[in-house]
């Protein structure tokens, strides 16, 4: 009877992280200080799916130093968590792209209804644009 008791109790807690939420709640400053330059963005969208589950929100552009820095604010929309890779190439003023050993694609993970920021610098003074690329991910 005792070890029917410890097996019922065990298989209880296995059931418990499974009702747990997939969401975030996130709370932030009502009236925000920050000054941010919001730029337009063009959305090219081939993925279906993955455009319902996460959306760029806004992008954020400035300086730091001499270097060309972005902000992108990404939103999951489900209640599922979901994986993305990310990457951020760099133009010149003539539109080639900037190659460099450090842009790499990134991965990140969303639990349900969160948003996160994703952030990259220039790797030279000489990049005057930028292409967000987004892909989802396998779960692992």
């Amino acid at each position: 009877m005792k070890f029917k008791n410890t097996y019922y109790a065990a298989a209880l807690l296995l059931l418990i992280p499974s009702c747990q939420s997939k969401t975030v709640n996130t709370f932030q400053n009502k009236n925000p200080n920050a000054q941010t330059t919001h730029t337009p963005h063009q959305k090219v969208i081939t993925d279906n799916s993955l455009n319902q589950k996460s959306l760029v929100i806004n992008i954020i552009q400035g300086k730091s130093g001499n270097l060309l820095k972005v902000q992108a604010s990404l939103r999951n929309h489900t209640n599922k968590t979901t994986k993305l890779s990310y990457i951020f190439d760099w133009m010149d003023k003539d539109g080639f792209k900037i190659n460099s050993p450090t842009i790499r694609w990134q991965q990140i993970t969303l639990s349900g209804q969160e948003p996160i920021e994703i952030t990259s610098l220039a790797p030279s003074p000489a990049a005057v644009d930028y292409r967000l690329k987004l892909k989802e991910s396998k779960i692992k």
